[in-house]
C-alpha cells in the first residue's frame, strides 16, 4: 500500500529564521520551513482532514 502525500498549499519556502514569531523562528516547536502562501487555500496533504493548525500573523 501506497500512501502518497501531497503539498498541502501553494507557496515559496523560507527558513523559519525568518519568521516573527519567536515560537518558530527558536524552534520550539520543532524543525521545519516557512511557507509564505500564494493565496488562502490550504489542503490536506493526505486522505484525512487537518485537525487544527496554530493561528498565525502574517504581515502583507
Amino acid at each position: 500500500m501506497a500512501l502518497i502525500i501531497t503539498s498541502p498549499l501553494r507557496g515559496w519556502a523560507a527558513p523559519l529564521d525568518s519568521v516573527p514569531d519567536p515560537v518558530f523562528a527558536e524552534r520550539m516547536m520543532g524543525d521545519g520551513v516557512a511557507i509564505h502562501p500564494l493565496d488562502d487555500t490550504v489542503c490536506a496533504p493526505a486522505q484525512h482532514m487537518p485537525g487544527s493548525a496554530p493561528p498565525v500573523s502574517c504581515p502583507h
